[in-house]
């Protein structure tokens, strides 16, 4: 329905919000951590300066952390004006103002489940990108929360946040959420999910999803009700979401997901996925294969001292006409 539509698309620019604002705070948090006698200079400069020039604070702050203005611009000027209300907490720990934006772009987010007051979990295949909906009958997904509801979003949007940047990596760009989030759209992308996704990084990059995750974390805690049953953290936490995935899917069944590893990382996926990885690593295994790659990474290496050879031929001929414009002029004179 048109409402359905409407919502996927918004939910899933609002998320696109959070995962650049999340990338703000954890860069900031990393600027930071490893802070040196000059890290505080320029934080005690932002902070003399920010209410006075605050645009061009925001600017600078984004260039000290290597975020494109064009693109960040908004989410940093919003941190600058945090700071402007809070000056002594952000000289204190500038990490508090980046977890207060943080929570700014999570209010849309959980505004969303509040509205029908539910909310539904699904597994996720992390190969291609599709959610497990069982159409069966004593089908366990999607399981749906109707208690504590903005508590339980709370809790898995790192989760969620860590899913996403996964499938925008695999995928090169923001596309790879189509699938997860609205795949009615398939195979087109809302217009206005690639310009929010303008600007985050696409390559996957372990220590940057580990530290969003945390930054998130660090936010989605402090909401979380202390009363609410969703509120454990550290071991407590894993042993309650393995106690819920145990009442969920006793049989531990997971909507037909394997999971898959290469000895340093996991992935959950279906038969098909697993036939499909099993293919590729033995294609990838094969001599022949492993040959016409060498061969390729050759040509590429001979094409680059190509270049560079004419790149020196030609620097070489510049300066040689340059030695001679100067021999003509001075004989001029």
């Amino acid at each position: 329905s048109m409402p359905d539509v409407e919502l996927s698309e918004r939910m899933g620019k609002q998320l696109l919000d959070l995962s650049k604002a999340t990338c703000f705070a954890s860069c900031l948090r990393e600027f930071y951590t490893n802070s040196t006698k000059e890290t505080l200079q320029l934080i005690h400069s932002w902070s003399n300066n920010l209410a006075k020039y605050p645009i061009q604070t925001a600017e600078e702050i984004l260039k000290t952390m290597h975020l494109d203005a064009e693109h960040f611009l908004d989410i940093a000027s919003k941190f600058v004006a945090i700071v402007r209300n809070d000056n002594s907490s952000f000289l204190n720990n500038p990490t508090n103002a980046a977890v207060k934006l943080v929570k700014k772009y999570i209010a849309p987010i959980v505004q969303i489940f509040s509205v029908n007051n539910k909310a539904y979990l699904y597994p996720v295949d992390e190969l291609s990108g599709i959610p497990i909906v069982e159409s069966k009958k004593g089908r366990k997904y999607p399981h749906t929360f109707r208690d504590c509801v903005a508590d339980v979003v709370y809790k898995s949007l790192p989760y969620m946040l860590t899913c996403m940047t996964h499938m925008i990596s695999a995928s090169g760009g923001v596309e790879g959420l189509v699938k997860l989030i609205f795949e009615g759209a398939a195979p087109k992308t809302p217009l206005s999910w690639i310009e929010a996704g303008q600007g985050l990084p696409p390559v996957l990059l372990k220590r940057r999803m580990v530290a969003e995750a945390r930054i998130l974390r660090s936010a989605t805690t402090d909401l979380i009700k202390k009363n609410s049953p969703v509120a454990l953290n550290g071991q407590h936490e894993l042993s309650f979401i393995h106690s819920l995935f145990a009442h969920i899917d006793s049989g531990r069944n997971y909507g037909g997901l394997k999971i898959v590893s290469d000895g340093e990382a996991h992935l959950w996926t279906s038969d098909e996925g697993v036939k499909f990885l099993k293919s590729d690593s033995d294609r990838e295994s094969d001599p022949d294969t492993i040959f016409s790659l060498y061969m390729k990474e050759e040509e590429a290496s001979e094409e680059l001292a190509e270049k560079d050879s004419k790149i020196a031929d030609l620097q070489k001929t510049i300066e040689e006409l340059t030695v001679q414009i100067r021999s003509i002029e001075m004989s001029a004179e």
